[in-house]
């Protein structure tokens, strides 16, 4: 039996319109998420705090991107 992989880039025309957007905004989101588990992991096992504080900051941050990519903030409406 011949497994296939779905991909989100393929599978949305080649990364035009509004599935592609949600796309990225769930890969950022995924992202946001792994780098604030790794943070924690840093915290808690490593005991280091500044690795928490830059983690927690980049983990934030890719977390607030998604939301504005997802809810299409900043792109003008049509005329």
């Amino acid at each position: 039996m011949e497994r296939r992989a779905v991909l989100a880039w393929p599978a949305t025309g080649g990364g035009t319109g509004p599935e592609a957007r949600l796309a990225g905004a769930d890969v950022l989101i995924a992202g946001g998420t792994l780098v604030l588990g790794a943070g924690g992991l840093f915290n808690s096992v490593l005991d280091a705090m500044e690795a928490f504080a830059v983690t927690l900051l980049v983990g934030i941050t890719l977390l607030f991107a998604g939301f504005l990519v997802a809810t299409g903030v900043g792109k003008p409406g049509p005329v």
